[in-house]
Order: C-alpha cells, then sequence, then structure tokens
C-alpha cells in the first residue's frame, strides 16, 4: 500500500526494483510490478539471478516487467565461485537467457577480473 503511494506521489517513468538481498526473493514482486504498471511507470529489476525460476520469470514478465539490470560479480566461473561461496554461475546466465527469450531487455553490469 506504501509502495503505491509513493508510486502515485512522484508519478516515474521507470521504477528500478531492488532491495537488501535480491529483489527476485520478495514476496510480492509480481505485485509491485503490477503496481508500476497500473501507475504507467515502467518496472525494472536490478538482480544477480542467482535465485528464481522460469515460471517466476515468466510472471514478472506477464505482470509487466519492462527491463532488467544484471549484475555478475565476475566474468568467470571461478572468480564468480570465489565471491559468492558457491557455483551460480550457469544459473545465473541460464536465467538471463530465458529473460531474454521472454522478450526483456537486458543491461549487464560486468565486474572485470584481475
Amino acid at each position: 500500500e506504501r509502495f503505491e503511494q509513493v508510486l502515485a506521489l512522484f508519478r516515474p517513468r521507470a521504477v528500478t526494483l531492488l532491495g537488501e538481498g535480491d529483489p527476485l526473493l520478495h514476496r510480492r514482486l509480481v505485485e509491485v510490478i503490477g503496481a508500476c504498471v497500473a501507475q504507467r511507470a515502467r518496472p525494472l529489476l536490478a538482480t544477480n539471478l542467482s535465485v528464481g525460476d522460469a515460471q517466476q520469470l515468466e510472471a514478472l514478465v506477464l505482470a509487466g516487467l519492462a527491463g532488467a539490470k544484471v549484475t555478475l560479480s565476475s566474468s568467470t566461473r571461478e572468480r564468480y565461485r570465489e565471491l559468492k561461496g558457491r557455483d551460480l554461475f550457469d544459473e545465473a546466465l541460464t536465467r538471463a537467457g530465458q529473460l531474454r527469450a521472454l522478450g526483456v531487455p537486458l543491461l549487464v553490469e560486468l565486474w572485470l577480473d584481475k
């Protein structure tokens, strides 16, 4: 409810959804995206794609997700595992491919390795 009030007050053209941890973990993300669309604001997602599944991503697109900024902590699997503590590199790339297949434009933020 508070989110909708802020949207109505600011009337933004676009809203980047992020949070403490990945926004894909937010239990009401589909509703939040729907609220953005209802206020004519383009909902954009900031994520590292380390969580989520194809069904969730499809639901977000159906709700009106307009784009995603994907942050990869490394360009290599080994460094990614070292930084994250587990190997989620392929999963992130798979989810990025799923979003692209659903027609979601992606902006990629890639940390360069030393």
